[in-house]
Order: C-alpha cells, then structure tokens, then sequence
C-alpha cells in the first residue's frame, strides 16, 4: 500500500487501496475454484459444482431470485407447513 515507503499514505495510495483496479470476474472466478475444486485440479466438475450449489447461486443479484419466486416456474416456494 505505502509505494514510496514514507510511513504514510498519501492520497494516491489510498486511492489504490479504496478504488481497487483487481478484475472481480477473475477474483470470483478464483474464489469459486478455491471453495469448490475438491480433487484440486484447477476445474470444476458438474459434481463439483452441485455440491457447492450455494457458492454459485449467491453471485445472483436478489432481483434474479425475486423472479423466479414470483413466477414460481421451478417450484422454488417453501412448501406449506400446517404442522407448524
């Protein structure tokens, strides 16, 4: 973070370091290779990828999710639970 070793930061640095120039599709893509790749050979494998279902599905904003749930094509609802 402190590039010219002063001991502070300046205004440039701690632009840097607030506005991050990182690729986020390349960290995501990363992170989700790292959570998910079981046998560690830098793929994910359908089985992979469905045992880590969760991992996957919150990279969906919750407008997407609202959409199903409302359309409710893919029986997503809770079922009812009178017992409760």
């Amino acid at each position: 973070m402190d590039k010219n070793k002063d001991g502070i930061l300046d205004k440039e640095e701690l632009n840097e370091w607030i506005v991050s120039n990182y690729n986020k599709n390349e960290f995501e893509a990363t992170r989700l290779i790292f959570t998910a790749d079981e046998n560690q050979d830098q793929k994910l494998s359908e089985s992979e990828m469905i045992k880590h279902l969760n991992e996957f599905t919150n990279l969906m904003p919750p407008s997407f999710w609202t959409k199903y749930m409302q359309d409710d094509v893919y029986n997503l609802r809770p079922g009812s639970h009178d017992e409760l």
